[in-house]
């Protein structure tokens, strides 16, 4: 029994030797594998539906100085899991596709599996292979990929073909690495953007575009209708520019935005990239009547705040050296058809003249003096709710009136929103006197501290949503025609009145605008003897003086 087991170990021992000879001797014949001279194109694989072939165009790629073939392929799990090796050959043009070039060695892998199949994404560095110029050279003239794959132990070929590139390489990726964040309207003025393509050998094209949410119809212009080649390096540059006639009647009126959003677009292949940026470069204006005279239409007069200086630098340096050019600020009325220049309107000064540097335009001083100005037509359109809009714009010649076929760029329209400075509290009415009817002469004379005698009046105070205080005081005593004066306490709301002013009421920003109540007023007479000499059957009257003090330090004083 022992022996019979020893020789069934050695028949094992044998087979086993003879499967490995035959797969050796296999490897070798599957080596030598040919394409048809037209390469049946393997139909697209797809790991999550169980499909065997290629899932991306193979597609060259410069990393480092290496040249790199890169694609990604679906096989069976079973050729994966029982192999050492996998071929990778590349059929080239020069020879009619008969024979492969092997660049196995060259290559590497990574895989994800699903069910039976795994998707391996391969990259084989072409410049480490012998013979790599040449290699490249075919390539570029028309190459398929094929991927050689033994079930073992059985060595059974299975070969995946790549589609003929014939020539043509797959961008695979796009990136716009530089273009402006504003810019200004202008016909003939271009601005640059660059996109980054991989690879860099890619055949693809760039295809540049401009659209707009806030701008209807908005048209932009691009050099070779917005068509780039791809240089050496992969880059693509394109030039362009928006017609200052799209800003002719949209108003920003953002003060945080310069201009209106204005996306740029890179297409190469399937593959797209987007830059935001603003076209106009001029911020909207908001500001109350009341800062303007400390500060200006704008903080501290400096436009610099509310135009984008590295756009209109941009814009400056690329105006045509040798002609002259001018600016010029305009301002539109709501539903206007054209604007009024606004150096003409009293109050303003450097709205114009010769464009030397980028500060020119920032020197634009509006004041608040003078019956016909802007800051009282600002005013008074904003409280009309249409407010006024300003616009800044270059042209060839001196533009101190609207010449739009002289205009090389313009800004956008930006809203001037100036809100009213708040009217100050006013007093609007008080008592005009309080009646305490009939006296006994004996509590006039003797004086009765029980005894009060009332009467009721109103106190209304216009604006009165401010700091505002309201005072009282007496004037002068109780007295007859005769002069006769009478000791007599005379308070308002419980608060007795002497000579000095005694503060009444007081309104704050939470007080209503049209504020008003009725007043307490009390006449008492102190107890004890009082008043030796009375006239019975005569009237006594006082004085009493109101004052409004408005503390509101941002309006202007009551009087």
């Amino acid at each position: 029994m022992f022996v019979c087991n020893l020789h069934k170990n050695k028949i094992t021992y044998l087979i086993m030797f003879l499967c490995a000879f035959l797969f050796a001797s296999s490897s070798l014949f599957c080596a030598h594998v040919s394409a048809d001279s037209v390469c049946a194109t393997t139909p697209a694989g797809d790991l999550d539906k169980g499909k065997a072939g290629f899932t991306t165009q193979p597609y060259t790629v410069l990393e480092n100085g290496q040249t790199y073939l890169k694609f990604n392929v679906v096989i069976s799990y079973q050729n994966v899991k029982f192999n050492n090796k996998i071929d990778i050959t590349i059929f080239t043009a020069y020879d009619n596709f008969q024979n492969a070039t092997w660049v196995t060695d060259q290559a590497s892998y990574t895989h994800k599996e699903k069910g039976d199949y795994s998707e391996l994404s391969y990259t084989v560095n072409l410049s480490k292979y012998k013979d790599s110029t040449w290699l490249m050279d075919s390539m570029h003239k028309g190459y398929v990929v094929g991927v050689n794959t033994y079930n073992n132990p059985w060595c059974q070929p299975t070969t995946y073909y790549s589609n003929k590139l014939s020539g043509q390489v797959s961008s695979t990726q796009i990136h716009i690495t530089s273009a402006p964040n504003s810019i200004f309207a202008s016909n003939d003025q271009y601005n640059s953007a660059t996109a980054q393509v991989i690879p860099a050998n890619t055949t693809d094209s760039v295809q540049w575009s401009a659209s707009s949410a806030s701008l209807a119809g908005l048209t932009a212009s691009f050099l070779n209708n917005g068509k780039s080649d791809v240089d050496s390096s992969g880059k693509a540059v394109t030039k362009f520019n928006v017609p200052f006639q799209n800003l002719l009647t949209k108003v920003n009126t953002d003060p945080k935005s310069y201009g209106f959003p204005l996306r740029i677009s890179a297409q190469a292949g399937n593959n797209r990239d987007n830059k935001d940026l603003y076209i106009g470069g001029l911020k909207a204006i908001e500001c109350s009547e009341s800062d303007i005279q400390s500060t200006g239409l704008v903080k501290d007069n400096t436009w610099q705040n509310i135009i984008d200086q590295n756009a209109f630098s941009q814009l400056l340096n690329s105006l045509n050296k040798s002609k002259h050019y001018w600016y010029a600020w305009f301002y539109w009325p709501e539903n206007a058809t054209s604007p009024a220049y606004l150096g003409r309107v009293s109050g303003v000064t450097n709205a114009g003249g010769i464009l030397q540097s980028s500060l020119a335009p920032a020197n634009l001083t509006i004041k608040n003096t003078g019956d016909n100005n802007f800051i009282t037509q600002a005013v008074k359109a904003t409280k009309d709710s249409k407010p006024l809009s300003i616009q800044l714009v270059v042209c060839s010649s001196s533009c101190q009136s609207w010449q739009p076929w002289s205009i090389a760029a313009a800004s956008n329209r930006a809203q001037v929103k100036i809100s009213p400075a708040p009217s100050a509290p006013e007093l609007v009415s008080v008592p005009e006197a309080f009646n305490f009817g009939t006296i006994p002469v004996s509590v006039i004379a003797k004086g009765d501290s029980t005894k009060n005698y009332t009467a009721e009046g109103e106190v209304s105070v216009k604006n009165a949503n401010h700091s505002w205080q309201l005072t009282a005081n007496q004037t002068r005593s109780f007295s007859d025609i005769d002069g006769n004066n009478l000791n007599a306490n005379l308070s308002l709301n419980g608060i007795q009145l002497g000579k000095e002013p005694q503060i009444v009421y007081s309104g704050s920003s939470t007080t209503p605008a049209a504020f008003s109540d009725t007043i307490q007023g009390r006449l008492q007479f102190p107890s004890g003897a009082q008043n030796q000499s009375v006239n019975a059957n005569e009237n006594y009257s006082t004085t009493i003086s109101w004052n409004l003090t408005v503390t509101d330090p941002t309006l202007p004083s009551a009087h």
